[in-house]
C-alpha cells in the first residue's frame, strides 16, 4: 500500500471528523547527531541481543501467570523455542530497552502498574537478568511509554504520554539505568494507545517512534519533523490482519532494515514485517500461525475496554427503560461525566453489558444485549461513534440472571462472557472467539455462587493480571471476588462493606457497574447508583482491591440499564 509522507503541522485532524482526534502542537525535535548519514553502530543494531549470540531476541509475557520468557533470534528472522526467565510480571508493563545501564548488555524497563514505579532489569548478556533497580521516576499518571535514543547522545531515553493531559514528554537517559526529569516535547497525544520505538529508521542518529491512534491507524514520527501514516491495520492493503500488539525487535533477519513483530488478534498469529529507511513497510512473514493471543509482547498498550467514543477516557452507555432513549455518559478522565445522545437500537432489551472488543480487530468496545421476548443474545459492534447493526450470538439466555462481559477470563487474549443461571446453581464461562462468536461453555464452581446476589465484572482490581468480580451477598455486604487463573478462575469472596442492596437504608444502592479506570490514575474503579434518588457515586480504586469513600458524580439515573 502506498505511504503518505506528511509535513509536520501544529494541529491536524488524524481521524474521522466526527471523532475529532487531533495532533496539537509541534514536536520539539532534538538536533541530529554529528554524522546524520552514518548507520547505527553494531551495538545499536543488536540492542535486543539478550543471550549474547549476536542476534536480536524477543522477551514476552504469558497472560496466564505473568511469566517472562525469551525466544532467541537466529539472525534469519526466526525465533527459537521459549525459555522461561522470571515470574511476577502479570502486574508489570514491560518494554525491551536496549543497553540503558551502559554495560554492553540489553536490559528491560518495566512499570509496576499497581503504583507507577519504574524499574530497570539489567541484562547479564547470557539471557538472564540481575536485581532490578529503580529508575527514579513515578509513571503512575502515564498511559504509554517507550525507550529510544531520542536526543542522539548514545544513551537510551524514555518517551511517555500523560494519561489525562495527552502531553508527550522526553526523559533523558543517564547511561546508568536511570533517567532525568521529563521535558514536554508535544501536546495532543491523548488519543495515543500505543507507543513503540522501531529504532533509528532514517539513519540520522536519532531514535524514531511509532504511535497508534484510533486503534487501527499508525503514525511513524521520524526525527526531522516528518510523519508517515499507516492506515488499515499497519499498512496491510488487504485489511486481513488486525495488529493489536506491535513491538520493535531491531534487525531480526539481518537484512539491514528494522523489523516489527505484530500479533493478529483475530487469529493469534505472530508476524514479522520490515520497515526501511524511508518508512516503507515490507510484506508480512508468518512466524507462528496461531496461539499468540495468550502472550503479551513487550509494548505498553492502553486498555480501551470502556472507551466507547475513543477519547482515551472510560465511558458508560445507558438505555432508559421507559422510553428506550440511549446516552453515552462520556467520562472526563477524573471520575465524572458529560452526556451525549447515542445511536443504537436497544428498545427491546432488558439487559445491556460491556463486551470489550468482542467482534475483534479494532480495540473498540462493543455492547452485549439480551431481548427477553426471545431470549436471544446480541452483540452491537461499535465504530467509535455509534453502534452498528446488531448480530445474534446465542439463544436461550432468559435462564440467566447475570451476564457479564468485557474481560478475558480464560487468558487467551479475547474477551469472554460469564453468565449465571437464575437459580444460582452454575456460573458459566462462554469463551469469546475474537470474531463476535462464542465457543463451547464451561461450568465454573470455584465461588459460592448461590450465596451471592448481584455480580458485576470489575477488571483487574489488585493488579495481579487476573480480572476480578464485585458481588453482593444476600445479607447486603459487598464482596471482592479475586481472579486467580488456572482451572478455578476465582477465589472465594472477601467482605468490603455492608448495607448495600435492599437493606432498608436511605443510602442503599440498587446498581453497581464497572467503568475500568475512570479517573486515569492506573487503577480500576467502579460506580454505584443510589436506589432512592438515582444519584451515581464514584468509588476510586486503590490498586490493591480496596476503594476510597464514595463521591457523587451524577444524578438522574433512575430506570437506566447500563453497560
Amino acid at each position: 500500500m502506498p505511504l503518505e509522507s506528511l509535513q509536520r503541522v501544529s494541529a491536524r485532524v488524524v481521524a474521522g471528523a466526527a471523532i475529532g482526534l487531533m495532533f496539537a502542537g509541534a514536536i520539539a525535535v532534538p538536533a541530529a547527531a554529528e554524522d546524520p548519514d552514518s548507520v547505527e553502530s553494531l551495538a545499536q543494531s543488536r540492542r535486543f541481543d539478550y543471550n549474547g549470540d549476536g542476534f536480536n531476541d524477543l522477551v514476552y509475557i504469558h497472560n496466564n501467570g505473568g511469566k517472562l520468557y525469551l525466544r532467541a533470534g537466529d539472525g534469519s528472522g526466526n525465533l527459537g523455542a521459549p525459555r522461561y526467565l522470571l515470574s511476577g510480571f502479570a502486574k508489570m508493563d514491560v518494554v525491551m530497552a536496549g543497553d540503558v545501564t551502559g554495560d554492553g548488555f540489553a536490559d528491560l524497563v518495566a512499570r509496576d502498574n499497581r503504583n507507577g514505579s519504574m524499574y530497570t532489569y539489567p541484562g547479564n548478556g547470557a539471557g538472564g537478568f540481575g536485581t532490578r533497580s529503580s529508575v527514579g521516576l513515578d509513571f503512575g499518571g502515564k498511559s504509554v511509554f517507550a525507550v529510544l535514543d531520542y536526543d542522539g547522545d548514545g544513551n537510551p531515553d524514555l518517551l511517555a504520554v500523560g494519561q489525562r493531559s495527552g502531553i508527550l514528554s522526553h526523559y533523558p537517559g543517564n547511561g546508568d539505568g536511570t533517567f532525568g526529569a521529563g521535558v514536554q516535547v508535544a501536546e495532543g497525544f491523548g488519543h495515543t494507545d500505543m507507543l513503540v520505538s522501531p529504532g533509528d529508521v532514517n539513519g540520522d542518529g536519532l531514535g524514531d517512534f511509532l504511535v497508534r491512534r484510533v486503534s487501527d491507524m499508525y503514525v511513524l514520527h521520524l526525527s526531522g519533523g516528518r510523519e508517515i501514516e499507516y492506515r488499515h491495520w499497519l499498512g496491510d492493503p488487504s485489511m486481513t490482519h488486525s495488529h493489536m500488539q506491535v513491538v520493535s525487535v531491531g534487525d531480526l533477519d539481518g537484512n539491514g532494515t528494522y523489523d516489527l513483530l505484530t500479533t493478529d488478534s483475530l487469529t493469534g498469529a505472530l508476524y514479522r514485517q520490515s520497515i526501511d529507511s524511508t518508512g516503507e513497510l515490507g510484506g508480512f512473514t508468518t512466524l507462528k500461525a496461531s496461539g499468540w493471543n495468550a502472550y503479551r509482547l513487550p509494548a505498553v498498550v492502553v486498555d480501551r475496554t470502556y472507551d466507547y467514543d475513543l477519547d482515551s477516557f472510560s465511558d458508560a452507555i445507558t438505555v432508559h427503560r421507559s422510553n428506550d432513549t440511549s446516552f453515552d455518559y462520556n467520562g472526563n478522565g477524573r471520575g465524572g461525566f458529560g452526556r451525549t445522545s447515542y445511536g443504537g437500537d436497544f428498545d427491546d432489551l432488558n439487559l445491556i453489558e460491556n463486551g470489550g472488543d468482542f467482534t475483534g480487530g479494532d480495540a473498540i468496545p462493543d455492547v452485549i444485549g439480551r431481548a427477553p421476548a426471545t431470549g436471544w443474545l446480541y452483540v452491537y459492534p461499535n465504530n467509535g461513534i455509534n453502534h452498528l447493526t446488531r448480530e445474534r450470538i446465542g439463544t436461550g439466555w432468559n435462564v440467566m440472571d447475570t451476564i457479564l462481559g468485557g474481560y478475558d477470563y480464560n487468558y487467551d487474549g479475547k474477551p469472554d462472557i460469564l453468565a449465571r443461571e437464575t437459580d444460582g446453581s452454575t456460573l458459566w464461562l462462554y469463551p469469546g472467539l475474537g470474531n463476535g462468536r462464542l465457543g463451547a461453555r464451561t461450568a465454573l464452581d470455584a465461588v459460592a455462587i448461590a450465596e451471592l446476589g448481584r455480580i458485576t465484572s470489575a477488571g483487574d482490581l489488585n493488579h495481579d493480571g487476573y480480572p476480578d468480580l464485585l458481588a453482593v451477598h444476600d445479607n447486603g455486604c459487598l464482596q471482592l471476588v479475586l481472579g486467580q487463573g488456572g482451572a478455578d478462575y476465582f477465589k472465594n469472596g472477601t467482605e468490603l462493606s455492608c448495607d448495600w442492596f435492599g437493606m432498608g437504608s436511605a443510602d442503599a444502592m440498587d446498581l453497581m457497574f464497572d467503568m475500568g479506570d475512570a479517573d486515569s490514575d492506573g487503577h480500576n474503579d467502579f460506580m454505584a447508583r443510589r436506589e432512592s434518588d438515582g444519584n451515581v457515586f464514584f468509588y476510586k480504586g486503590d490498586g490493591k482491591g480496596g476503594f476510597a469513600a464514595p463521591v457523587q458524580v451524577s444524578t438522574g439515573w433512575q430506570g437506566f440499564l447500563v453497560a
